[in-house]
């Protein structure tokens, strides 16, 4: 009777552990940790302002590194002035909100901020009900 006390009781404990989900970011996060969080490989593209991470299929991620390129060139041509920038934003592009808890919450579709190093990133939701804006 004893041993199936015990055999119940880590039964439990292993499904609650399984059960627990990706381990939540700590604030402000690291490059590394973000691009290690759980989902979906995150394919790499970089332009000259922008180091793209994205789990979307290729064309479509290079759809939104052609956006980003092209949002940027119109912004400062709008605006008559010119960004100093010494090393590209880092953009993480995910179909998942609960990929990057507790940065994005349910109804957030984005987010910028600042890494642990100090340097810049973007966090854009692309899914059924998220589009990116795009030029036709």
């Amino acid at each position: 009777m004893r041993w199936g006390a015990i055999l119940l009781a880590l039964c439990c404990a292993s499904i609650a552990v399984e059960s627990q989900g990706s381990p939540r970011l700590t604030l402000p996060p690291t490059l590394g940790a973000l691009l290690a969080t759980r989902g979906p490989k995150l394919e790499q593209l970089r332009s000259d302002r922008f180091t793209l991470y994205s789990e979307l299929p290729s064309l479509q991620t290079k759809r939104v590194l052609d956006s980003l390129n092209e949002a940027h060139a119109h912004a400062t041509q709008l605006l008559s002035a010119t960004i100093s920038q010494s090393e590209p934003v880092a953009v993480i592009v995910t179909a998942s909100r609960t990929r990057f808890s507790p940065l994005l919450s349910p109804s957030t579709k984005g987010y910028r901020g600042r890494l642990a190093d100090g340097s810049s990133f973007i966090i854009l939701v692309v899914n059924d009900s998220v589009r990116p804006y795009t030029r036709h």
